[in-house]
């Protein structure tokens, strides 16, 4: 029945929400799966939950806090058809959305990778982009930096067989939990393709996890960085595709003096692996 599953995480902001489940075309062949990481009832009206009574909406509502990519994950769980999107709750999709799954659905690509644009959340007025990867892409036209440096889901969609074949989960870790997952799409995905359109919006707000900086958050990124690069190592990917830990590290300073010596020195230790930099041969093949 279902072309493609929408996967929306949820937590605290319902009218966000009803904005990106109002921005996604009401068609038979989109599955909309909600997960709501256990919101506070003083925040959200249950009895009024967003995508209520709109037939495609299937809910799942978590009485424990999931983070992020727990709920991203138990989506999976729930995901039907072909093709798999992500969405954050406070962003949107734009205009083009239906004519680009009309388009790409058709592709015997398993990962497209699509253009994006920002905006405030509240005002909608245009701000930088948050992801500039799709520029960089556009400057070298390097398809490795669409499949190992573009660390986000959104801005994508996946075949749902390749995830499904290879196991592809969220690490469920406080902050940057899809970077291990995208990098999974990156090795595994046989053929990837590019659409120029911005598909899709990304907002800015005030509060969001992206624009905090707690020792924790900042402990988990550092974490996924290092993941995410030992499990490219380990698929002969070359160091030039690696995420980058300067950011992380430097963030750690202003927290933890300590904890940014420990781990200042361990980026040290590791420095000449991150040095190499020859092409491996899954690069030259996929340059």
């Amino acid at each position: 029945m279902y072309k493609i599953t929408i996967i929306i995480p949820h937590k605290n902001v319902p009218s966000l929400l009803q904005r990106c489940i109002d921005s996604i075309p009401n068609r038979d062949d989109i599955k909309i799966v909600i997960v709501d990481d256990n919101s506070d009832r003083n925040s959200v009206d249950f009895d009024n939950f967003p995508g209520k009574g709109r037939k495609n909406v299937f809910h799942v509502f978590s009485k424990e806090d999931l983070g992020g990519g727990g709920a991203r994950n138990v989506g999976l769980r729930h995901a039907e058809g072909e093709w798999i999107l992500f969405a954050d709750s406070d962003d949107f999709f734009n205009k083009g959305l239906s004519d680009f799954i009309d388009e790409y659905t058709r592709s015997d690509a398993d990962l497209i990778v699509f253009d994006t644009n920002s905006v405030l959340s509240d005002t909608l007025a245009p701000v930088e982009n948050r992801e500039n990867i799709v520029s960089m892409f556009k400057e070298r036209y390097d398809e490795n930096i669409l499949r190992y440096c573009h660390h986000t889901v959104w801005g994508k969609m996946f075949r749902h067989e390749m995830i499904r074949k290879h196991k592809i989960q969220f690490q469920e870790v406080a902050a940057s939990n899809d970077a291990f997952f995208a990098a999974c799409a990156g090795v595994f995905a046989e053929k990837v393709k590019f659409c120029p359109d911005a598909v899709y919006c990304c907002t800015v707000r005030r509060g969001s996890i992206c624009t905090r900086l707690t020792l924790d958050i900042v402990e988990a990124r550092i974490f996924v960085v290092e993941t995410v690069n030992r499990f490219l190592k380990e698929n002969g990917i070359s160091t030039k595709y690696w995420m980058n830990r300067l950011g992380p590290l430097f963030n750690l300073k202003g927290l933890s003096k300590r904890k940014f010596i420990a781990a200042f020195v361990m980026y040290f230790w590791q420095t000449p692996c991150l040095l190499y930099t020859s092409p491996s041969p899954r690069d030259r093949t996929r340059s």
